[in-house]
């Protein structure tokens, strides 16, 4: 860069980190401060060009952009260290934070949970496999207990298999419910604290996954005409899904 366009710019053509410049002292302190940054981005925070922050940090002995791809960072969704590569840069920094990310699943999950999950994780695996080993709990009723979501303790059982360990108890149950009440998967889940795919498995192998539909329909009717109740609170006490009811609906709207 040639000195008259610096000094159109606003540079002072002394400025060295040798003479102790408050310019070149601050390009050498934000450097410390994120050593992640490349040269263009603490540039802008200073609002000074990216050459003169790479001759800057040259004079200083410092790291620049091309001697930084290799650093070590710390992740900030799940806390473990780790090189910075080109094919990361996309998940490694949040908008307008310094926050770096070591693959799109800790990016992503930092998003939709503003809370450190590594805070939680050893208290949480503890107490999700004593409800399960001890109590046969299923993933629903543990996420109520411990106000987790179900997908967090699907995914924790699966590590250690214990997805898929229904009890014959459970089983009667569920077919019980089906055969006498003709309940759907909702609300036999929610009566027994089983998750809707496991209600599911257990019909399927059962072979009691074909509903009654025209019990459904005539049921749906009457209570739409004497009672005049909603999509949701059908829904609620039949067991079926708002989709199926909103269906019903229609068709006899259109008979």
């Amino acid at each position: 860069m040639s000195q008259d366009k610096m000094k159109t710019r606003g540079f002072d053509s002394k400025c060295s980190p040798k003479l102790g410049n408050e310019r070149a002292q601050q390009i050498i302190t934000k450097r410390r401060q994120f050593p992640g940054a490349s040269n263009a981005e603490l540039g802008r925070r200073l609002n000074i060009s990216r050459e003169w922050v790479r001759q800057v940090l040259t004079q200083a002995n410092l790291p620049t952009r091309a001697q930084n791809k290799n650093c070590e960072l710390v992740c900030d969704g799940c806390g473990i260290t780790f090189r910075r590569g080109k094919k990361l840069i996309k998940y490694q920094r949040a908008k307008g934070q310094e926050r770096f990310y070591h693959n799109k699943k800790c990016y992503l999950r930092s998003r939709l949970n503003p809370l450190k999950y590594k805070a939680k994780r050893k208290w949480d695996y503890n107490a999700i496999y004593q409800l399960r080993n001890k109590k046969n709990w299923g993933s629903v009723r543990i996420g109520r207990e411990l106000g987790i979501p179900t997908a967090t303790i699907a995914c924790i059982l699966k590590k250690k298999n214990l997805t898929r360990e229904y009890k014959k108890r459970d089983c009667n149950e569920v077919c019980k419910l089906r055969k006498e009440k003709g309940w759907g998967y909702a609300k036999i889940s929610e009566r027994l604290g089983i998750t809707k795919d496991a209600v599911a498995y257990i019909l399927k192998k059962s072979k009691l996954t074909k509903r009654r539909k025209k019990w459904d329909h005539e049921v749906v009717w009457k209570l739409r005409r004497e009672k005049n109740w909603g999509t949701v609170r059908i829904a609620r006490e039949l067991g079926i899904p708002d989709s199926t009811v909103s269906f019903i609906l229609k068709k006899e709207n259109a008979q």
